[in-house]
């Protein structure tokens, strides 16, 4: 009694110690680690109890709760209803709220890392084996954690029973019989309640314990029903020792198994073993096999812990390792004192084979001089000792009478290459067999040589296939590959870019050709290693593009370590030759020979890949059939016939008359080239405006190959005051062709005038040519430059010359203007004059008459190059004679233009250059001045 008052006192003294430092911290500027202060303060208090007896935890608990639960067994307390789940923490773990009063640890251990390092063993291991290894379990036992204590509805009836258990004693009776009690199996292990006989407790099962209270209470009280549940399991301790993380005395309850222990204080380290385990209790020494839990083989024996129990760990013992097609290939520990166990055995603990069939066991054996020997077994009897490291490995990897259907639809997967006769067209004809979106004109079958092992393709039309014009024998481990319009696009864009990479290629090797003794050296590049890879996107439209280094087959686009599914869509051009598992430039060169081409009038012309027994019915239907206009009497074809034998080909031209059956009965060859005429017809080709002195004007439609005469018929004729003499033609293909030979002159004049400059400069700068004559050159070509093309074409709009000359008489193009002016009564006078303007036409008025009316030539006029633009549009110079007017006589509406002179510049070539140039712009001018007078 004194010794537990000392203890007391000392637990006292600890306590306010711990209270004291809590207090300290604040005022100190230290913080804790994790919680607040009142939450440190319980954590010092519930570290001082860790450790202590029992009933001396529960006297402090008692003291220090506000509640106080008494362990009087004589006062009732109602239980909770609710059974709850709690867990012991890994060892020196804070106890959160609503963990049980239980001490974790004597001293609360560091946590330790959920992994270990790689130990020299596991190194040496996988380099003799090849491949990473590991030591078997220690990934699951090998670190701490929390360890699940069962909850109370689910303590079992033979649980044993023993001093410091806390029962629910529930008793239901008439009048007062009825109560609850929170009992304590005592140290006598009995327990004990009012007005009954001591139970007998402790040693005892919990079922058994349960039918003598039920007998005891019906004994004292007639008529009373007795209801026993556990409240609280007891505490143990236990010391753990030997190899593990954290190794110390361990507070358990008494459903605690020796792996609980082993986990709570941190598991076990790579040294340790996980084999050679005892517990020794008083003088019994108790083995414990870690191997019987971990890998489930259901021999392991169910242990309890008890008080007192020492939980020792050995020493890692004799190891040995197993690679190859296992379901857990890693390095295993030996039975304590055996020298080996069989194949079969260490194939068990590796979780067995991974798939059914025969296999070869090859075993690497460590020699007593230590040479490595590889020894291969006749069977799994034979023996597998220290050190020694066990390869399985199939004796046979191939399917047989197997054949995958690969691609995106749902039907892919495997199938029976005899199912069905064994026949493609079979496979095809199933419901969905080709997806969603096929494309029917092209497939690949990969084919395994069964001598040379290596695979060929070989290409197909579905669309042949299911009519049964051309089927395939299928064979065991062929791929058949169809494919979807999106992936046809793939093809497409990847051979398009190979082909423009492998030209790349060529013109480079010819620009970089060096001349080596007079003959030419080209430095040529390998272009058989040129070809698209897994980098090639899946693109949303042919008109996507890709870089072209991204085309590099020297880099191996089936990459083993990454299998493409084959009941997947591809998304890139590598994927694809890994799925059909041959190398991707077989492949790009492979779908280059099937290609044909389609142009002209279908509504989907360009390249197109088909396999044989393609008819061009299926190839014009693929290209979205044909158009509306299409001339269907015949096709040019373009073909290619090669003779290998006599290494000649011949490429000639036809035309396929497709009357009748034509489209379904020819069969398209690779390289065809097939062209689409439209059918001539004379359809309304535009519009064209009448406009003037018209009977009907307006815009009228018009037909291929119509003329003006016809246009004028229909409009109702000229009316009496047309001037058709004066019409104005203007036509948008000629305004065009005008608007660049304006920038092509400008650009030459511009030339030539810095050209003279420079001479007159080099000959030391004397010239007859005046700063304005300069400045007059260069304002005409900035006027050339910004001259507004008209594309006024000369025709006289009068319907009886138009009969009596046909020849004269235009065909119409869609938005031509046709104007009819009226008669004009002026005469306009341009350019070079005192006062341009028009002026009162008469017949008596000479060219020079109509100049002097506008005040005589201007100071840099130049009179020897006058023009007359007359109402037609035509120019001539003054001294020439227009239909059957003569020099003297000028009609109205025509238009006298005095160009600048030239000549003080003395640029002969230049001068020559200008006339031209000044008759088109005065043409111009004259069809705006009577563009004018329309508006």
């Amino acid at each position: 009694m004194f010794g537990l008052r000392q203890r007391f006192v000392r637990i006292s003294l600890a306590v306010l110690v711990a209270l004291a430092g809590a207090l300290l911290w604040p005022a100190l500027g230290l913080t804790q680690s994790s919680g607040s202060s009142s939450s440190g303060l319980g954590q010092a208090i519930q570290n001082v109890l860790n450790g202590q007896p029992a009933q001396i935890q529960q006297i402090l608990q008692g003291a220090g709760s506000g509640n106080g639960s008494p362990v009087n067994p004589q006062v009732s307390v109602t239980p909770s209803s609710t059974a709850q789940t709690t867990t012991i923490p890994v060892a020196g773990g804070p106890q959160g709220p609503g963990q049980p009063m239980i001490p974790v640890a004597t001293t609360p251990p560091s946590p330790t890392p959920s992994g270990q390092p790689t130990t020299h063993l596991e190194k040496i291991m996988s380099d003799r084996a090849g491949v990473t290894l590991s030591l078997f379990g220690y990934d699951q036992v090998g670190s701490g954690e929390a360890v699940p204590v069962p909850t109370i509805a689910a303590i079992p009836s033979s649980y044993i029973l023993g001093p410091g258990d806390q029962i629910n004693i529930s008793m239901r009776g008439q009048g007062s019989t009825s109560n609850d009690y929170h009992v304590v199996v005592d140290r006598d292990g009995h327990v004990i309640l009012p007005g009954i006989e001591p139970v007998p407790a402790a040693g005892r099962q919990l079922g058994d314990f349960a039918k003598d209270m039920a007998a005891a209470v019906r004994k004292a009280y007639v008529g009373t029903d007795t209801f026993v549940t556990i409240a609280q399991l007891r505490q143990i301790n236990v010391m753990v020792v030997g190899p593990v993380n954290t190794p110390g005395m361990r507070a358990m309850t008494a459903l605690s198994s020796p792996l609980d222990a082993i986990l709570v204080s941190g598991g076990i380290q790579k040294i340790g073993s996980l084999r050679n385990i005892h517990i020794i209790r008083g003088s019994q020494s108790i083995s414990y096999d870690l191997y019987d839990i971990l890998s489930q083989t259901g021999r392991a024996q169910p242990i309890l812990l008890q008080d007192g129990d020492r939980i020792v760990v050995g020493p890692l013992g004799p190891t040995m390792a197993i690679v190859g097609w296992v379901r857990k290939q890693g390095i295993y520990e030996l039975p304590p004192g055996a020298s080996g166990i069989t194949a079969r055995g260490l194939v068990a603990l590796a979780g067995g084979l991974e798939v059914r069939g025969a296999y070869k066991l090859s075993l690497l054996h460590v020699e007593r001089d230590g040479r490595q020997v590889m020894h291969a077994l006749s069977g799994m009897s034979e023996r597998v000792g220290d050190s020694d490291i066990l390869f399985v490995q199939p004796a046979a990897d191939q399917a047989y009478e197997q054949t995958v259907y690969a691609g995106g639809q749902n039907m892919a997967g495997h199938y029976s290459s005899t199912g069905h006769s064994g026949k493609l067209s079979q496979l095809l004809k199933q419901p969905g067999a080709l997806g969603t979106t096929p494309y029917p004109l092209f497939g690949i079958v990969s084919r395994r040589d069964p001598h040379t092992y290596l695979r060929s393709l070989i290409a197909f039309s579905p669309v042949a296939v299911i009519d049964g014009r051309d089927d395939i024998q299928l064979q065991s481990d062929d791929i058949v590959r169809v494919f979807s319009t999106d992936e046809v696009k793939l093809l497409d864009k990847a051979v398009q870019d190979f082909q423009s990479q492998v030209q790349q290629t060529t013109d480079q090797s010819h620009s970089l050709a060096e001349p080596a003794n007079g003959l030419m050296t080209p430095q040529l590049t390998n272009t058989a290693n040129q070809g698209p890879t897994a980098s090639t996107p899946l693109p949303t439209g042919v008109q996507q593009s890709t870089s072209l280094s991204s085309f590099d087959v020297s880099k191996e686009s089936i990459n083993p370590t990454s299998p493409v599914p084959s009941d997947t869509s591809v998304t890139n051009f590598g994927d694809l030759a890994t799925q059909l598992n041959i190398d991707s430039l077989v492949l790009i060169n492979f779908v280059i020979d099937h290609q044909a081409n389609v142009d002209g009038a279908v509504r989907g012309p360009g390249s197109y890949i088909v396999g044989p027994g393609t008819t061009l019915a299926d190839l014009v239907a693929a290209a979205g059939g044909t158009q509306n206009w299409t001339d269907e009497s015949g096709v040019q074809l373009t073909s290619t016939v090669v003779d290998r034998a006599a290494g000649t080909a011949v490429t000639k031209k036809q035309t396929l008359p497709l009357q009748g059956a034509t489209l379904a009965s020819y069969i398209v060859q690779p390289q065809d080239d097939f062209r689409f005429n439209r059918v001539y017809t004379i359809v309304n080709a535009g519009a064209v405006d009448l406009e003037g002195e018209i009977r009907s004007p307006g815009s009228y439609q018009i037909t291929h190959g119509e003329r003006l005469s016809e246009l004028l018929v229909q409009a109702g004729g000229l009316t009496d005051t047309a001037y058709p003499y004066g019409t104005v033609y203007l036509r948008k293909s000629i305004a065009a062709q005008e608007a660049v030979g304006y920038q092509r002159v400008a650009d030459q004049l511009q030339t030539q005038l810095l050209v003279g400059l420079g001479q007159v400069s080099a000959a030391g700068g004397n010239t007859s040519a005046s700063p304005d004559a300069i400045a007059g050159m260069q304002a005409l070509i900035n006027q050339l430059r910004n001259q507004q093309p008209v594309g006024r074409v000369s025709f006289i709009a009068d319907p009886s010359i138009l009969a009596a000359h046909p020849d004269r008489d235009p065909l119409l193009e869609p938005g031509d203007v046709v104007f009819i002016p009226q008669r004009p009564s002026t005469v306009t006078v341009l350019g070079e004059v005192m006062q341009p303007g028009s002026y009162a036409f008469s017949e008596d008025k000479s060219a020079n008459d109509y100049v002097t009316e506008a005040g005589g030539y201007g100071r840099y006029s130049d009179s020897g190059y006058t023009f007359i633009v007359y109402p037609d549009g035509t120019a001539t110079a003054l001294n020439s004679s227009w239909i059957s007017f003569d020099s003297a006589k000028i009609p109205p509406g025509s238009v006298i233009f005095v160009p600048k002179d030239i000549l003080p510049i003395n640029w002969v070539v230049l001068s020559t250059t200008l006339a031209d140039i000044l008759k088109d712009l005065a043409v111009s001018a004259a069809s705006l001045a009577v563009l004018h007078e329309r508006g």
